[in-house]
């Protein structure tokens, strides 16, 4: 079992200074971003999505907790909206810590925040996978998430 508390400020710091570089590294992979200007747009997502850091409204940011002994495996982070009569939430962040991985930790951290968003009353819940993390895709396959658009490119290489 796992449980979802709360991240506090010092918690908070050290989650942004490390998605930050990671959303970086993952939209070279992904081949959206050179290297070059990749600190700098992910800075700009981040300061866009969450403005007010830890106190941003609709966002909540958790640190995912075996329940058994309250040790750290991982972060989460979602964030509930309404566009019109409709409410739903964005999976914005999971991380299970690699010591950790393979465990079903996973697993148990959506079912916990997919129980928040119920009882929020959200209807829906979205987010958004690179294409290379087949780990990732494959756990919210096995949960029932259904891929609605995939987005395909090809670099044209000077030869």
């Amino acid at each position: 079992m796992v449980k979802l508390r709360p991240m506090s400020a010092r918690e908070f710091e050290d989650f942004i200074a490390w998605a930050k570089e990671d959303y970086a590294k993952e939209q070279i992979k992904a081949g959206a971003w050179s290297e070059e200007q990749a600190s700098e747009l992910s800075a700009q997502t981040f300061a866009k999505q969450l403005p007010d850091g830890l106190e941003t409204p609709s966002n909540n940011l958790f640190i995912i907790e075996r329940a058994e002994d309250g040790q750290s495996i991982g972060d989460l982070w979602w964030a509930s909206h309404e566009s019109g009569k409709k409410r739903f939430g964005t999976l914005n962040d999971i991380v299970i810590f690699e010591a950790h991985r393979r465990h079903g930790y996973g697993h148990l951290a959506l079912q916990a925040m997919e129980k928040q968003m119920k009882a929020m009353g959200l209807e829906e819940i979205y987010l958004h996978v690179f294409g290379h993390n087949q780990a990732a895709r494959a756990l919210y396959q096995k949960m029932d998430y259904v891929e609605r658009n995939i987005t395909m490119v090809k670099t044209f290489r000077s030869e």
